[in-house]
């Protein structure tokens, strides 16, 4: 049960995060989680802007563009909502083991260690290929070269994801997932 605590607590935390809409109290709990958070804490706050910034970004804009009266308001809710949230789930994942805390349903383990696995094999892949390209370039390489690399690798993995995604519903389906 002990480490079961910090699934529930984030659990919570999200839930009440999901409804909150007083900038303070998002405020006092992202302050709190980067106490808790110690020497991890720049490294956790820079994951979370990468991860956050364009997407925020586009729906900040869009809501400012709309013309709203009240759209500093919404943004920065949503954004400090987005942030702490972010934050929290990156915390989470880097001081508790998921698979304890998911270890009550085997369907959730068994979800979790397929997204495990998907995670490890792209994360190989993609290092093959910056290797590969590192190891075709005599002198360091200009900005369309870098452009068109990152371009292939992107179509190579979303094309990869759409081939699979239909394979592993299949196998999942054929194991009792999807008991409708």
């Amino acid at each position: 049960m002990k480490e079961k605590l910090p699934g529930l607590g984030y659990l919570i935390t999200v839930i009440y995060l999901s409804a909150c809409h007083s900038i303070p109290s998002m405020l006092l709990i992202l302050s709190f989680l980067i106490a808790i958070s110690r020497r991890e804490t720049i490294r956790i706050l820079k994951r979370t802007i990468l991860s956050v910034a364009v997407p925020n970004s586009i729906v900040t804009t869009s809501y400012a563009v709309m013309g709203n009266s009240n759209w500093l308001t919404f943004a920065t809710i949503f954004n400090l909502r987005v942030l702490t949230i972010t934050f929290l789930t990156l915390l989470i994942t880097s001081k508790c083991n998921l698979f304890k805390i998911l270890s009550f349903s085997k369907t959730l383990s068994t979800l979790l260690t397929l997204t495990y696995s998907q995670i490890a094999l792209s994360k190989n892949t993609l290092n093959e290929f910056k290797l590969a390209f590192k190891s075709r370039a005599l002198t360091k390489p200009d900005k369309k070269d870098l452009h068109n690399f990152i371009a292939s690798s992107s179509y190579f993995f979303l094309n990869k994801a759409l081939n699979s995604s239909e394979e592993m519903t299949q196998a999942m389906k054929s194991r009792g997932f999807f008991n409708d």
